[in-house]
C-alpha cells in the first residue's frame, strides 16, 4: 500500500468494457477506492486519520483532495483498517485445526501448479508416425500426395513394426472455431480429406483415428493430461511456438496436441507448416523431444500462375478433389514463359519424369526426355514450348486421380462431399 498509486483525484464512475472489467484510468486512486468500496461500503463504517475521524467517503475524500490528509497520513491509516478486516481471519487459521489443515492443502495446491511438470516419458518401441489431417474445405493436391509419399516411406523404412496415423483433430478444430465451427461439418471436413489422402495410394496400415473417439474411449486420463499440460505451459510460452494466442480456444487446442501426440503414443509427427503452426513443436517439447517432428516436404511451385503475382482464383490451385475437366482447365492456363524453366508446369513434369521418360509430341517431331535436367536444357534453349508440355503434364496428372474417382462416387464419400460443399457455400455468404 505504501507504493500504490495515490493521485489527488476525486473517484469517478470508471467505464465498464465488454468483458466487464474497468477501464484503466489516470483519474482513479487505487487507495480511494479501496476506502470508498471496503472500508465505507459497511454501515456506520468509520476511519481514523489521526485525531480526526471520518464517517463518510466524501468528507475523507474532500480532505485528501484540499490537502488536508497528507499521502503518507491516508495509506498509513488504511493499512491500519485492512489489517483490522483481516486480523481475525489470520486468527482463526492459526487457532482451528481444521482451518489450518485446509490453508496447508490450498498452499500444496498452488506450489503443485506453479512447479514446473516433468516432460512426458512416450513409449518408442513402435516407431509411428502421426499426421494430423487439417480441416480445410480445399485440400491441395501437393498436400495430399505429400502425405502418402512420407507416410509411405516411414512404414517401409522401419519394417513390420511400423504404424502410422491420420488422425482427425475433430474437437480441436471445433475449439479453434475453423472453417464454419460447427462441430458437425468439421468433422465431416475431416473424415473427407482423409478418403482423398487415402484415395492417392496410402499404405493400408495407416489407420483412421478420430480425437473425439479417442478423448471419450478414457475422458477423465485425456483432461487430466490437458490440465498437466496447461500447469507446465504458460500463455506466453505457448506463444512462442504458436504466436498470438487470439482467445481460450486457440490455447486449449495447442495444449491438447500436446495430449494428442502422448496419447496416440507417436514417435514422429509429420507437420504442415500451413495448418500446424507451431502446434507439432510444441507437443514435442512436451515429450521431452523424445517424439521427433517432420516437416512436409513442400512443391516448388504450388501456384499454376505467375509466381510474381498473388493467386486470386481456385484455377490458381491443384485441388485433391479437381475433375479430370478441373485438372485440364487449370493447365491448360498455367503459368508456363517460354525458355524460362522456372514455372508449375516444368515443375511437375519433373515429378513423373523421375518415374519414367517422356515422350513429347513438339513441332520438330517426337522428342524424348529421360530426366529432369534434360527437359530444363531444352525447354530453356526453345527446343521445347509450353503447348508441347502442357499435353504430357495434364495427362499425367489426370491420372493421378484415377482411384480418387472411385473413392469419391462411393455413396459415404458422396455424404461428405455433399456436407463440404454446403460448408463451402456457407462461408462464402460471410465472404
Amino acid at each position: 500500500i505504501l507504493a500504490a498509486y495515490c493521485p489527488r483525484v476525486a473517484q469517478k464512475v470508471q467505464e465498464v468494457q465488454e468483458d466487464g472489467a474497468p477501464t484503466a484510468s489516470d483519474e482513479t486512486n487505487p487507495c480511494l477506492d479501496y476506502l470508498k468500496c471496503i472500508i465505507f461500503s459497511n454501515p456506520n463504517a468509520s476511519f481514523a486519520i489521526g485525531e480526526t475521524t471520518f464517517t463518510t467517503f466524501e468528507d475523507l475524500e474532500k480532505a485528501f483532495i484540499d490537502g488536508s490528509v497528507t499521502e503518507e497520513a491516508l495509506k498509513k491509516a488504511l493499512i491500519v483498517a485492512i489489517n483490522g478486516l483481516l486480523d481475525p481471519v489470520r486468527a482463526h487459521f492459526q487457532t482451528s485445526e481444521e482451518a489450518k489443515g485446509l490453508l496447508e492443502t490450498i498452499k500444496g495446491y498452488k506450489k503443485e501448479a506453479v512447479a514446473p511438470q516433468p516432460s512426458k516419458s512416450v513409449d518408442l518401441s513402435t516407431p509411428k508416425l502421426v499426421v494430423f489431417v487439417p480441416a480445410v474445405l480445399k485440400l491441395h493436391l501437393d498436400i495430399a500426395l505429400s502425405i502418402v509419399e512420407q507416410m509411405n516411406a516411414f512404414i517401409a523404412a522401419n519394417g513390420e513394426k511400423a504404424e502410422a496415423v491420420l488422425y482427425l483433430p475433430d474437437w480441436s478444430a471445433t475449439t479453434r472455431n475453423e472453417v464454419t465451427g460447427d462441430e458437425k461439418e468439421i468433422a465431416a471436413i475431416l473424415a473427407y480429406n482423409a478418403a482423398l489422402i487415402q484415395s492417392f495410394g496410402l499404405d493400408a496400415k495407416v489407420t483412421v483415428v478420430k480425437q473425439s473417439e479417442l478423448i471419450l474411449s478414457d475422458a477423465n486420463a485425456y483432461w487430466f493430461e490437458v490440465i498437466n499440460a496447461g500447469r507446465k505451459y504458460m500463455t506466453s510460452k505457448v506463444e512462442t511456438f504458436t504466436g498470438e494466442v487470439s482467445c481460450a480456444g486457440v490455447l486449449i487446442a495447442a495444449l491438447m496436441r500436446c495430449v494428442d501426440v502422448y496419447s496416440l503414443k507417436a514417435s514422429a509427427i509429420l507437420t504442415i507448416p500451413e495448418t500446424d503452426i507451431g502446434q507439432n513443436t510444441l507437443a514435442c517439447e512436451y515429450s521431452g523431444d523424445q517424439v521427433k517432428e517432420v516437416v512436409l516436404a513442400a512443391p516448388l511451385h504450388r501456384k499454376l500462375c505467375d509466381p510474381n503475382t498473388e493467386a486470386t482464383t481456385d484455377d490458381a490451385f491443384l485441388f485433391a478433389d479437381d475433375s479430370d475437366m478441373d485438372v485440364r482447365r487449370k493447365l491448360k492456363k498455367a503459368f508456363a514463359a517460354e525458355k524460362d524453366a522456372v514455372n508449375p508446369v516444368v515443375s511437375l513434369a519433373g515429378r513423373f519424369l523421375a518415374t519414367a521418360a517422356a515422350t513429347l509430341k513438339t513441332q520438330g517431331g517426337e522428342l524424348t526426355v529421360s530426366s529432369t535436367e534434360e527437359l530444363v536444357d531444352k525447354y530453356n534453349s526453345g527446343a521445347v514450348h509450353p503447348g508441347d508440355l502442357k499435353p504430357y503434364v495434364s495427362d499425367n496428372v489426370v491420372g493421378l486421380y484415377t482411384n480418387t474417382r472411385k473413392v469419391v462416387g462411393t455413396p459415404d464419400v458422396k455424404k461428405l462431399a455433399t456436407v463440404v460443399k454446403n460448408a463451402e457455400k456457407k462461408m462464402a455468404k460471410k465472404k
